[in-house]
């Protein structure tokens, strides 16, 4: 009757063995899980900002041209009237 108990509890702890090793390496993965999505936001950020700094300029550069195009019209237009 002891040897069974024993042998029952020997393999119990040996179960409890492998998933405490299972859990801890299943923790290890969402360690690094969460880490590479870390460097993804951070990536992502950068990038949202960079196209966000290259709207703005596009924006500028596009009403520069529209200043120059209705610039050079209008002298079009004056040196064709005069």
């Amino acid at each position: 009757m002891q040897r069974e108990i024993k042998k029952e509890t020997e393999a119990l702890a040996e179960e409890a063995k492998k998933v405490l090793s299972a859990i801890t390496e299943h923790n290890l993965q969402l360690e690094e899980l969460e880490n590479q999505t870390k460097k993804v936001e951070s990536r992502s950020v950068l990038l949202s900002q960079k196209l966000l700094r290259t709207v703005k300029e596009i924006q500028e550069d596009g009403r520069n041209a529209l200043i120059a195009v209705l610039t050079v019209t209008f002298v079009l237009l004056f040196l064709y009237v005069v």
